[in-house]
């Protein structure tokens, strides 16, 4: 399934912009939780291809940022995209979100 598909099953958390709920496709009435501001803004999922395969990826500096990322992911970035105004400066935006939400990682 495209990830285009899966934009009509990305649902925002309310109170919280950057964090969405992703039904999952091969498991009816499974939802995915992502937060796409995790990992430098590349994103992080609850699903099991992100938390067995591509955290380690994410994490690395340097690695494809396209590559540690599940369909999950990708539907949410793409919807935030279609849906939000970003602000004037992405990476000032992104620097205070991100070490809020680094600091809850490491908990």
């Amino acid at each position: 399934m495209e990830v285009a598909d899966a934009v009509e099953h990305v649902f925002p958390v309310s109170g919280e912009p950057l964090r969405f709920l992703v039904t999952s496709y091969s498991r009816p009435g499974v939802v995915h939780s992502v937060d796409i501001a995790k990992y430098m803004a590349n994103g992080s999922c609850t699903c099991e291809r992100f938390e067995m395969k591509l955290r380690k990826k994410a994490r690395l500096f340097g690695e494809s940022r396209k590559a540690a990322r599940c369909r999950h992911i990708e539907a949410s970035r793409n919807w935030f995209m279609d849906h939000k105004s970003l602000p004037k400066s992405v990476m000032d935006f992104y620097s205070v979100t991100l070490s809020e939400y680094d600091k809850q990682e490491g908990e």
